[in-house]
C-alpha cells in the first residue's frame, strides 16, 4: 500500500523527463569510453537528434509520434549497443546497421557514418528551430463540444470478434485475409487500414463517451489495448509491439485520463505481456504455416495451426502427428521469446541505416539488381532515404519543407476532428506511414490523401448530422 500512494502521488511527466535524462546521460557516458570514432561528432549529433525530440513532445501527437520513430531511427538503435556494451557487458555489434530484422552483408565504413552524423547534426538543428517557432495550436475548433454516436459496447465486440475470425479463418500465408483475396499491393493496404483503422475509430469513440468518469474511462483504454493484441496477432502481424505509440501519445496528451505511475505501470505490464504473447504466438503461427502450406488445403491448415499452438501452451501432443513442424522451431523457450523482443524492440527501427546504404550508392529501387547482395527483399527504408541528398542545402530545403508539411496535416486534422481521442489514433496511423514511405511514395501520398478526405467527409457529415 506504501509503494501504491507514493507511485500515485508521483508526476508522471517528470518521472519521464528524468529518466530520459539519466538515459541520455548513461548512454553518452559509456560511448565515450566505448566509441571507436570521433567522439565530438557524435556528441553533436546526440543533441541535436535529442533537443528535436525533446521539443517534438510539445507540438502535439502526430509531430511528436514521428520524431519519436526519428529518434528510434537515427539515436536509440544506433547508441543502444554501446550501452549495453558498456554497463551489461553485452557483446552487441555496433554500429548496430540492421533495418526492420533485415541483414545487410556489406562493409561498415566510420568514416561514412560520421559524414552522415554531421549532415543529420545541420537538419536536427534546424528542424528543432522550425518546431521551436511553431506555436501549438490549442483551441481545437470541435473538441470542446460534445458529439456522440450511439454505439453498442458489446455488439461492437461482438463484429470485432467476428472480423477477427473470419480474417484469420480465410487467411493463407502471413497476414491473413488480404494477402489471400488482393494481390494488388494498394488493395492490401486499403483492406489491413480497414482491418485496424475501423475498430478503433468506434473503440475510441466510445472512450470520448467514458470520459466524464475516470474509473470507466481507465478501464476501457486498458480493454482497448487488450483488443488491439487480438487485432494484430490474428493478422500473424508483430506490429503490436507499436501500438506503444498509443501509449506515448495518452500519456503526454490526455489530460482527462490523469495518469498516476501506478496506474501508467499496471498498463505497461499489460502491454508488454500482450505484446510478448503476440511475438510467441504470431511466431509459432507462422512457422507452422510456412511448413504446411503446400501440403494440406487452405483453410485446414489455419484451423490446424490454431489448435496446435493451443495444444503447445497445455502440453498435450495430440496434433503433433497432424502437422510437419521441425522440433527446433516449435520448441520455443521463455529466452527465445524474449530474445524476439528485444530484438524487435531495439533493433527494428527504421533511420539511419538506409541513409547509410543510400550513402554508398545501394538503390532500393532497384532490388531486382541488387538482390543477390542482399538477404530479404523486404525493405522498409524510411522518409529519410527520400529526402536525404549528398547536397547539404538541398537536403535543409527538402526537410524543411517536409516538416512544414507535417505541420499543415497536424492543422488539418486538428480542425476536422470532432473527437480528441480518434485524433491522438489517426496521428498515429499517419506518423508510422509517412514515416516509413521510403519505397512505396507514391502509395503513401495516395493514401494519405484518400485518409484525409475520408476524415473530412465522414466527420463533417457528423457535424451536420449532430447539430
Amino acid at each position: 500500500m506504501m509503494v501504491q500512494k507514493i507511485l500515485k502521488k508521483l508526476n508522471v511527466h517528470l518521472v519521464f523527463c528524468y529518466s530520459y535524462f539519466l538515459l541520455f546521460i548513461l548512454t553518452n557516458f559509456a560511448i565515450y569510453n566505448d566509441y571507436d570514432g570521433n567522439y565530438f561528432i557524435y556528441s553533436f549529433y546526440s543533441i541535436s537528434i535529442n533537443l528535436l525530440f525533446f521539443i517534438s513532445l510539445f507540438r502535439g501527437p502526430l509531430l511528436s509520434i514521428f520524431f519519436f520513430l526519428t529518434w528510434l531511427g537515427f539515436w536509440f538503435k544506433v547508441s543502444l549497443p554501446h550501452l549495453l556494451n558498456y554497463f551489461f557487458f553485452a557483446n552487441i555489434k555496433s554500429p548496430n546497421l540492421r533495418e526492420a530484422v533485415q541483414y545487410f552483408d556489406i562493409f561498415i565504413d566510420n568514416k561514412v557514418i560520421e559524414k552522415i552524423m554531421i549532415d543529420f547534426s545541420i537538419i536536427f538543428l534546424f528542424l528543432s528551430i522550425v518546431l521551436f517557432f511553431f506555436k501549438n495550436q490549442k483551441n481545437y475548433l470541435n473538441f470542446n463540444k460534445i458529439y456522440y454516436f450511439r454505439i453498442n459496447q458489446y455488439l461492437l465486440f461482438l463484429c470485432i470478434l467476428i472480423f477477427v475470425v473470419f480474417n484469420y479463418s480465410l487467411g493463407i500465408y502471413h497476414k491473413g485475409f488480404y494477402d489471400q483475396f488482393f494481390t494488388n499491393k494498394l488493395f492490401s493496404l486499403a483492406f489491413k487500414f480497414l482491418y485496424y483503422f475501423l475498430p478503433n475509430y468506434f473503440l475510441f469513440e466510445l472512450l470520448n463517451h467514458k470520459k466524464d468518469n475516470s474509473i470507466s474511462y481507465r478501464n476501457f483504454f486498458s480493454t482497448i489495448i487488450c483488443i488491439n493484441f487480438f487485432l494484430y496477432t490474428f493478422m500473424l502481424s508483430r506490429e503490436y509491439i507499436f501500438f506503444s505509440f498509443i501509449l506515448f501519445a495518452y500519456i503526454f496528451f490526455d489530460k482527462k485520463m490523469k495518469l498516476d505511475l501506478f496506474f501508467l505501470s499496471k498498463i505497461i505490464l499489460i502491454f508488454l505481456t500482450l505484446a510478448t504473447l503476440n511475438l510467441k504466438i504470431t511466431k509459432d503461427l507462422r512457422l507452422c504455416k510456412l511448413n504446411n502450406y503446400e501440403e494440406k488445403p487452405n483453410y485446414s491448415i489455419n484451423f490446424l495451426c490454431f489448435k496446435n499452438m493451443v495444444n503447445s501452451f497445455m502440453n498435450i501432443d495430440s496434433a503433433k502427428e497432424k502437422l510437419s513442424i521441425q522440433n527446433d522451431k516449435k520448441n520455443i523457450n521463455a529466452s527465445n521469446v524474449f530474445a524476439d523482443f528485444f530484438g524487435i524492440a531495439a533493433s527494428r527501427w527504421v533511420g539511419f541505416e538506409s541513409v547509410y546504404m543510400k550513402k554508398i550508392n545501394y538503390d532500393y529501387k532497384n532490388l531486382k539488381i541488387e538482390q543477390k547482395k542482399f538477404s530479404n527483399q523486404n525493405f522498409i527504408p524510411g522518409i529519410f532515404y527520400l529526402l536525404y541528398n549528398e547536397n547539404i542545402y538541398i537536403f535543409l530545403s527538402y526537410s524543411v519543407f517536409f516538416c512544414l508539411l507535417l505541420i499543415l496535416i497536424n492543422r488539418i486534422l486538428l480542425n476536422y476532428f470532432l473527437n480528441y481521442y480518434q485524433y491522438i489514433f489517426l496521428s498515429y496511423i499517419l506518423s508510422y506511414r509517412i514515416f516509413h514511405s521510403g519505397v512505396n511514395d507514391k502509395n503513401t501520398i495516395l493514401f494519405i490523401i484518400i485518409l484525409i478526405s475520408i476524415i473530412v467527409i465522414i466527420n463533417h457529415w457528423l457535424f451536420k448530422v449532430k447539430s
